[in-house]
């Protein structure tokens, strides 16, 4: 595969042949570009992948686009889109009304930065899974198994790199109740971990995830 980056929802929809031409010119066989949930989500509850809203949420076309002119194509679909776009690419009807998919601080204080959410939490897998009930089954369609050019797909790009440059976890129960979980699954008891880490736990339910701070 030789691929190169065609955002369509950044480019004109009148210029999307030519820029899918482009890149055949340059001797790639495939493209991708996000496919961001912001840009078809744009009021909760309302999708548009026909170009209802603006002709560049025209999806659709753009795949056909690119399968008449041979190329193969790369879906990324988030939920989240490290793409320069507003919040990562989550709507913003989204982090505005529902503050609880956010990450939590340490503190319990929710994020100040609506980029970072609570990926493991109910609520935002809840609303992510309504975005995938809506683009699935597009790629679905168009995947090239069944005839259409989508030959690759990624979810989150760059996931968790956020939290990394801002040292800050998720601190949420839900995501404290993992960790104790996957310390339990890793260690079997609670006097292997005490003696590895020069601990003393009474059992794993009293540990708690460790400072970022550090």
């Amino acid at each position: 595969l030789y691929s190169g980056e065609v955002q369509y929802f950044r480019l004109k929809k009148a210029t999307w042949k030519k820029n899918v031409l482009k890149a055949k010119k340059a001797n790639l066989n495939t493209v991708s570009s996000y496919i961001p949930w912001c840009w078809h989500e744009k009021k909760e509850g309302v999708f548009d992948f026909r170009g209802k809203a603006y002709p560049e949420t025209d999806l659709i076309e753009f795949l056909e686009t690119v399968s008449k002119l041979g190329l193969y194509f790369f879906a990324r679909i988030g939920p989240v889109s490290n793409a320069e776009l507003i919040n990562e690419g989550l709507p913003v009807w989204l982090v505005k009304k529902y503050p609880q998919v956010l990450l939590r601080r340490k503190d319990n204080a929710i994020s100040s930065s609506p980029a970072l959410s609570s990926y493991l939490s109910p609520g935002f897998q809840r609303f992510v899974r309504l975005w995938y009930d809506k683009v699935l089954p597009i790629i679905e369609k168009y995947r090239i198994e069944n005839g259409g050019p989508v030959i690759l797909l990624q979810l989150c790009n760059e996931i968790g790199m956020l939290n990394w440059l801002l040292k800050q976890p998720d601190y949420s129960k839900n995501t404290t109740r993992l960790y104790r979980e996957y310390l339990e699954l890793k260690y079997k008891n609670i006097g292997t971990l005490n003696e590895l880490y020069d601990k003393r736990f009474v059992d794993f339910s009293k540990i708690n995830q460790p400072d970022s701070t550090v």
